[in-house]
């Protein structure tokens, strides 16, 4: 609805409501409303976070190993709460291209949003190699999100990392400090986590962290 001057050309935005009180009520006080403007849209701000579209969300996530995706509408408040620390994650996780967090608007992108049965925001949910693993129910704090993502990386090297304790072991080197040089140190942080046994030198016994 636009308001016309009386030179009749347009002035502004008509920027009431529209039931009878509303709209006598700006006749008896015409002026242009001074609302501060909108909030820009997430995927126009800079950040770490990734923002795909209907078009191309499928191909984002199957080109990497690891995606952690938050589904959110931009008017709500705990989508709101959750933006900074996901922003804080992300710059966490830069740098390695095989793990990315993606933020998905749901009010623009309701495509993608329904074929993975978001119902409800924000719902956070992981990708591992294209294809939905599981919903993410933790914490929503910068590190809850970051610690779940390199977690699952860590996963995928379990064997490996496992092959190297062993090797120290039987070399008489330490495990620990051994994948400390291999800048495994944030993965016993990890392993520990989820439970993996670790021998941490030649004169231990092997132990399962709890």
């Amino acid at each position: 609805m636009a308001v016309i001057s009386r030179d009749g050309k347009f002035a502004f935005d008509y920027p009431g409501g529209r039931t009878k009180d509303a709209l006598l009520e700006f006749m008896n006080n015409p002026v242009e409303s001074t609302a501060a403007p909108p909030e820009p849209k997430w995927s126009d701000q800079e950040s770490g976070v990734n923002h795909p579209t209907d078009e191309n969300f499928g191909g984002f996530v199957e080109n990497r190993e690891h995606v952690l995706v938050m589904f959110y509408a931009p008017r709500c408040g705990h989508c709101k709460n959750a933006k900074r620390e996901f922003e804080s994650a992300a710059e966490t996780l830069s740098g390695h291209d095989n793990q990315a967090l993606a933020a998905i608007d749901c009010t623009e992108f309701s495509d993608v949003c329904t074929q993975h049965g978001v119902k409800g925001y924000p719902t956070f949910k992981y990708f591992h190699n294209g294809k939905e693993s599981e919903k993410y129910e933790g914490g929503r704090t910068a590190h809850n999100f970051s610690n779940f993502v390199l977690s699952k990386c860590v996963s995928d090297k379990k064997d490996e990392l496992l092959f190297m304790c062993t090797y120290c072991l039987l070399n008489n080197f330490s495990c620990y400090s051994f994948t400390r040089a291999l800048a495994f140190t944030h993965a016993l942080v990890c392993l520990e986590a989820r439970g993996v046994l670790l021998w941490h030198s030649a004169h231990d016994s092997p132990t399962k962290i709890n």
